[in-house]
């Protein structure tokens, strides 16, 4: 099993046993936790979408410019918000998702951290399957749940040239630093930074990032 999903019927996480033949693709997401390699942290920028599209093309250029460690891999969310692509380098995260984090006080937008920490569902003290960490990727439509009614549409943005051929993703380390936050474990041996830091290994876009083997997914629909 890969770790990229199809997403149907416009909404962001499909339910494999409810899903039918009839049933419209409308885009992909990838699972983190079904990845081999669990290093990949994605931050979740979320511009609140009632921002205005100037002002939501500021706080991205902002991100971008000056939050981030230059070329870093980014992509432009359905909504306005930032998606970074960043190598964790073990830094002891405490759960698989961080959201909104009071420890990340940006003032115009909040940050999610998503990550493979704790992969397994246990059942009996025992592993009983694999915990979802599904995050949208590009050329993809969803609704807003209101849909039915609405049927407003969001389109992720394409990937940006050479997005997947990217290697040598920055460090979640070196981001916090910038940022002058401490998300690690309360238990965690300040001394441990040193050794996880000295072994520093790529993770190529294209293949150990998402598994061996991925499919690049384009999708032009028509409004509904």
């Amino acid at each position: 099993m890969g770790a990229i999903f199809d997403i149907h019927n416009y909404k962001k996480c499909s339910k494999g046993k409810y899903i039918t033949d009839s049933d419209k693709v409308t885009g992909s997401c990838l699972d983190l936790n079904q990845m081999k390699d669990n290093q990949l942290v994605i931050l979740d920028f979320d511009v609140p979408h009632n921002t205005d599209k100037y002002n939501k093309e500021a706080y991205q250029q902002h991100i971008i410019r000056d939050l981030l460690p230059k070329d870093t891999p980014v992509l432009i969310t359905a909504q306005g918000g930032v998606h970074a692509y960043v190598n964790r380098y073990n830094y002891p995260l405490k759960g698989n998702r961080l959201v909104a984090s009071k420890k990340i006080p940006f003032q115009f937008f909040t940050v999610d951290v998503f990550a493979q920490i704790d992969k397994y569902k246990l059942s009996n003290g025992k592993p009983n399957g694999i915990k979802e960490i599904r995050v949208m990727l590009p050329d993809s439509i969803i609704r807003d749940d209101d849909y039915e009614q609405t049927q407003i549409e969001y389109r992720y943005q394409p990937a940006p040239p050479q997005f997947w051929e990217q290697n040598n993703l920055p460090s979640l380390w070196e981001i916090f630093n910038m940022w002058n936050i401490d998300l690690r474990q309360d238990d965690y041996v300040k001394e441990e930074e040193i050794n996880q830091r000295v072994i520093l290994t790529s993770i190529p876009m294209n293949e150990a990032l998402i598994n061996l083997g991925m499919k690049q997914h384009y999708y032009l629909y028509s409004k509904a």
